[in-house]
């Protein structure tokens, strides 16, 4: 049993600054080429490894059968190119949304609205966490507590992974709840791949991957940190 993270690709508004000036929605952006490119290539890289023997690069071959992903649309261009591949719905949850913190407060779309855009979406999902508002790190740290371990207790199954597309400071906090590691390092370049795998219900999750970017032309790109983080490396 395994917990795979996926970070967004490449936002438009980082290639193109101008575009927030005509957007309908400037503080819910969607991929630019690059990161379109990036979501093919992710999508590729769990297309390969459904259920085949794994490339000499990766670990395992995954058994991907539930997916989780913020209400952005981002983040759901990103997913959808996997679900695709993998013929799976996507289930969207708050619990998963960008790091919101105070002052900078965004309303995704009704999901209603998400799966017109988005017809992998399940309707029939309710997300487990209401939309949060004002979150400081630490709010963002309970929210990551509180969805990561609903998750794995009700997903994570023998022979079955989750797979959770997010964005950079949630999916940091979404590891570190999961190992129960507060310093644990994370790497969460765009379309990077994590993979966290335990061999029974009470073993301890093992780290197999951790921000892997070879599956992308481009290589590694934008991997934040959180700058507090940084200071002590």
């Amino acid at each position: 049993m395994a917990v795979y993270f996926v970070r967004h690709g490449h936002r438009e508004d980082w290639e193109n600054p101008a575009w927030k000036a005509t957007a309908l929605r400037p503080q819910d952006p969607k991929l630019s080429m690059t990161g379109l490119t990036q979501a093919s290539e992710v999508a590729a890289f769990f297309g390969a490894q459904n259920g085949h023997p794994p490339a000499a690069h990766t670990h395992r071959p995954h058994n991907v059968r539930h997916i989780f992903a913020s209400p952005f649309v981002r983040v759901l261009q990103t997913a959808t190119a996997i679900a695709d591949v993998l013929d799976l719905p996507i289930n969207v949850e708050n619990g998963v949304i960008e790091w919101l913190i105070e002052g900078h407060d965004v309303d995704p779309l009704p999901v209603e609205e998400l799966a017109e855009l988005f017809p992998r979406v399940n309707r029939g999902y309710r997300s487990h966490v209401d939309l949060p508002r004002g979150e400081d790190r630490g709010k963002l740290q309970l929210r990551a507590d509180v969805i990561m371990k609903h998750l794995t207790e009700r997903y994570v199954k023998e022979g079955e992974d989750v797979l959770i597309v997010s964005h950079a400071a949630p999916i940091i906090m979404l590891t570190r709840a999961l190992v129960g590691d507060p310093k644990a390092t994370v790497n969460v370049a765009t379309c990077s791949v994590s993979c966290y795998q335990r061999l029974t219900a009470d073993a301890a999750w093992t780290p197999l991957l951790n921000g892997h970017t070879q599956h992308l032309s481009d290589g590694e790109l934008a991997n934040w940190q959180f700058p507090e983080d940084l200071r002590y490396r």
